[in-house]
């Protein structure tokens, strides 16, 4: 998706990009936060809790770091749209029009078989 936006439409990209990666951050923390409350009422062991720990920075924090400082901030709000983790409300409408087509390909994506 190649598109010149202008400095103030840049700066609102960013943002929102910066609101979809806490969103995802903090779903895929309230997972391990739930690893915390079995090891404390003793139904999880320590090593188990801490091999969750290290997946989870291996894996989800690590994936979404890469996704969220690689990809353009079109890109990731278009996805972020598209799967739900902004609302289209949240986007300011013009920039909606513009990311139409994008957010349509998440949209389909996501919902495609796998």
């Amino acid at each position: 998706m190649q598109r010149d936006f202008g400095r103030g439409t840049r700066r609102v990209l960013r943002q929102l990009a910066n609101t979809a990666w806490e969103r995802e951050l903090n779903a895929e923390l309230t997972t391990l936060a739930a690893s915390f409350a079995e090891w404390k009422s003793g139904s999880l062991g320590p090593h188990e809790l801490s091999d969750r720990i290290h997946t989870f920075h291996h894996g989800a924090a690590r994936a979404l770091y890469g996704l969220y400082t690689r990809v353009h901030p079109p890109e990731l709000v278009a996805r972020a749209v598209g799967l739900g983790i902004l609302s289209e409300s949240e986007v300011p409408p013009d920039l909606r029009e513009a990311l139409t087509g994008a957010i349509q390909y998440y949209r389909t994506e996501s919902s495609a078989p796998r």
